[in-house]
């Protein structure tokens, strides 16, 4: 990856709302290496200011590479085209039940932040929920050849992709780790929090308040997701996952 594209990212600009940093020096010329360092640099700082998320913080990793993921098969594929929002761990019944194990790990994003890559699309298959109160289906997309689900919508909301976590590929699967965890009052007996809350995870019973564990970031981004669905409503677009 070229310096310049390095410099285009969402990434390096987030940093320098974030911190309020002089980093005009940060993006002089230079190799990559030096490039890649120095912003590692600055995103240890955003860490240790609690202005990313714990999930976040982690993308320090992830500057040189993008976040990819696959079904089982590998006919289809996609990209992120941003790091998560917030990566949620929910123990309610209905994702243990969903998943088939004991909570669910979906990565959150915008929806014009996710890219499906391959020529083959997702089949996408309306489910009715009681976990739903408004009663809109959730919208479940699963690759229609070896069934794999790769990401859903939840309820009403169509504008946030919940990428399912396990079907990121290895490299980029490594760099998320849960930033909340939720509905934790039916979670499996055995499932012990401790070492999550140690490192900083927040842990709620039920749902949570969004400006208490998300961060600064994902809040502005959440503003500009707003922002983007109020231009769509007046042009009446129709809003789904773009494709290459």
């Amino acid at each position: 990856m070229s310096s310049s594209s390095l410099c285009d990212s969402h990434h390096i600009w987030s940093l320098k709302r974030l911190t309020g940093l002089n980093i005009s020096a940060y993006f002089a010329p230079q190799d990559n290496n030096k490039l890649l360092s120095n912003l590692q640099t600055l995103f240890v700082y955003a860490k240790y200011s609690r202005l990313l998320s714990p999930s976040q913080a982690s993308m320090s990793r992830a500057l040189s590479q993008p976040f990819n993921g696959h079904c089982a098969c590998k006919t289809i594929t996609y990209t992120l085209l941003a790091p998560p929002l917030i990566t949620h761990c929910c123990h309610c019944t209905y994702c243990q039940r969903e998943s088939g194990s004991a909570f669910g790990l979906n990565s959150v994003v915008e929806i014009y932040n996710f890219r499906i890559t391959s020529s083959a699309k997702p089949t996408v298959t309306g489910v009715s929920s009681l976990s739903s109160p408004s009663g809109d289906k959730h919208l479940i997309a699963h690759c229609p050849k070896c069934l794999t689900v790769l990401y859903a919508h939840y309820g009403a909301n169509r504008s946030l992709m919940f990428v399912k976590v396990g079907s990121l590929d290895d490299e980029s699967r490594e760099m998320v780790r849960p930033d909340v965890h939720i509905f934790t009052s039916t979670k499996m007996e055995w499932v012990n929090l401790g070492t999550e809350e140690e490192r900083g995870v927040k842990v709620f019973e039920e749902y949570y308040p969004r400006e208490e564990v998300w961060s600064q970031e994902s809040l502005k981004r959440r503003e500009r997701l707003l922002e983007w669905l109020e231009e769509k409503k007046r042009g009446e677009e129709d809003v789904g996952p773009k494709e290459d």
